[in-house]
Parts: structure tokens; C-alpha cells; sequence
């Protein structure tokens, strides 16, 4: 039987990512989650993740606060809090804070995130 997990954000140790500073929440080394993950990242200003897609994983930004812009192939969107946007698996992205403080936002990825499944596209 798997047991409930709660964890603040403030206990998890972050790490420089391709996407920003990165905070694993739940991910299944941590915890009994098995199907997906989520972690907080924090794009700096004027900073962007590298263009890159998932081969099987789909992927959830959710915007805590600030703002910037989302690429999904040739689509490009404002994004700021509140905003919640879906990203197919094979749908390559990237994400820039456009604005002078800080870009915060939730990646949740279904299934967990896994380093093999990422692509990264330097012609983007």
C-alpha cells in the first residue's frame, strides 16, 4: 500500500537545470508517486530553458508568478500567473521570463521525468 508524502518546498535541495533552478517535489525517489512528478522551477529574468521535447512524456507548466513567453513548435504564447499550459510528448519547447523578476512555475510530467526521454533542439 502506498503512503501519503507531504513535503515543503523549503526542505527540497535545488539544482541548476536545463529549464532554470529546479526543486523536486514528488518524484518517485522520494516518495511512493509513481505515474507522474512535479517540481518547482524558477526561470531568472531574461533567462530561457534550452529548446528541447520528451519523447513519451507529457508535461504540465502551471505559472505561479511572473511572466514570459511559451514556445511549442511555431506557436508562441504570453504566459503569465495563473496561466496553465499542456505540452504533448514530441512537442518541442522552450520557455522565457520576459520580465524583470523572477518566472515561477510548476512542471508537473506524466510519466515521471526522466533525463533518457529528453531531446534537446539546438535549431529552434
Amino acid at each position: 500500500m502506498k503512503k501519503p508524502f507531504i513535503v515543503h518546498e523549503s526542505s527540497v535541495v535545488g539544482f541548476q537545470g536545463m529549464c532554470g533552478w529546479v526543486k523536486e517535489l514528488l518524484e518517485p525517489k522520494a516518495c511512493d508517486i509513481s505515474n507522474l512528478n512535479i517540481a518547482l522551477i524558477v526561470v531568472a529574468p531574461g533567462k530561457s530553458s534550452e529548446a528541447h521535447y520528451h519523447v513519451k512524456i507529457e508535461e504540465v507548466y502551471y505559472i505561479l508568478a511572473g511572466k514570459g513567453e511559451i514556445r511549442i513548435d511555431d506557436n508562441r504564447e504570453e504566459v503569465r500567473t495563473g496561466h496553465a499550459v499542456y505540452i504533448p510528448n514530441g512537442k518541442t519547447h522552450a520557455i522565457r521570463n520576459t520580465f524583470d523578476e523572477p518566472l515561477i512555475l510548476l512542471s508537473i510530467n506524466a510519466p515521471p521525468y526522466d533525463q533518457e526521454d529528453v531531446r534537446i533542439v539546438n535549431s529552434f
